[in-house]
C-alpha cells in the first residue's frame, strides 16, 4: 500500500468552529447537548431549544444528521458511539450505525498533482499504471489501484487535504466540551467522556497516519 498525504490547508479559526457546531445542535433541537457543554454562549438563548427542523423526525435522527452536518471527526465519533451499548439506547446505536463516512472524490487531476508533488516525480514514472477513478472515496481519503514498475499491484491512499488539521482541532474543541460536560452534568463524570474522547483521538489519529499504515501493511 502507497501512503500519499496532502497539503496542508489551514482549519477555521476555533471560536468559528464552537458557533458552527453550536448552529448545527440547535437546529436540531439537541440544546442539552449546548447546556452541558457549554456552548450557550455561542449561540442565541432563544435558539437553544427552538428545533429548525419542522418535519417530525426523532431524537436519535436529529443525532445522526447534526453528527453528519459537523463532517469528518464527529462522523467517526457517531460511528464508534454506535457500538457502545453500554452508553447508548438501542434506539440512537441502530440510527448512528446508518453514519455513512462518504464523500464526493476529488478531482483527477487534483489528486494527480499531489502525487507528483509528493513523490517529486511525474505518476507514470512512480507507477506503470494508475487508476484516475477511486476505488472508495471517504471523507479522510481515497483509495486508487496502480501497478509497480515491477509489476506488483498496489492501493494508494490520497488523504484528503486539510483533514488532518480540521480532526486535530475537532478533537481540541471535544476535550473542551468533554472537560466542561463533566463539571456540568454527573453522567458525563460518570461515564469518563474526558477518556472516551481521549480514546477515540487515540483511534482517530492512527486512522489518519498513512505513513505507519503502510509500513504495517508491508510487514504483512
Amino acid at each position: 500500500m502507497c501512503a500519499v498525504r496532502l497539503a496542508s490547508i489551514a482549519p477555521q479559526s476555533q471560536a468559528r468552529r464552537y458557533r458552527q457546531i453550536s448552529r448545527v445542535l440547535a437546529r436540531h433541537g439537541l440544546g442539552f447537548f449546548i447546556s452541558v457543554t457549554g456552548l450557550e454562549r455561542f449561540v442565541p438563548f432563544q435558539r437553544i431549544f427552538n428545533r429548525g427542523y419542522e418535519q417530525p423526525i426523532s431524537r436519535p435522527e436529529h443525532v445522526r444528521r447534526a453528527l453528519e452536518e459537523l463532517g469528518p471527526t464527529f462522523i467517526k465519533l457517531g460511528q464508534i458511539l454506535s457500538t457502545r451499548a453500554d452508553l447508548l439506547p438501542p434506539a440512537y446505536q441502530v440510527e448512528l450505525a446508518k453514519l455513512q463516512d462518504a464523500a464526493p472524490p476529488l478531482k483527477a487531476e487534483t489528486v494527480t498533482s499531489i502525487i507528483e508533488a509528493e513523490f517529486g516525480r511525474p505518476v507514470d514514472a512512480v507507477f506503470t499504471a494508475f487508476e484516475p477513478v477511486p476505488l472508495a472515496a471517504a471523507s479522510i481519503g481515497q483509495v486508487h489501484g496502480a501497478t509497480l514498475a515491477d509489476g506488483t499491484p498496489v492501493v494508494v491512499k490520497v488523504q484528503r487535504p486539510g483533514v488532518v488539521e480540521q480532526i486535530d482541532q475537532d478533537l481540541n474543541v471535544l476535550r473542551n466540551l468533554a472537560a466542561t460536560a463533566s463539571r456540568r452534568w454527573s453522567v458525563a463524570e460518570e461515564y469518563d467522556v474526558i477518556g472516551l474522547v481521549h480514546e477515540f483521538a487515540h483511534t482517530l489519529r492512527a486512522e489518519t497516519d498513512y505513513i505507519q499504515e503502510g509500513r504495517n501493511a508491508e510487514r504483512f
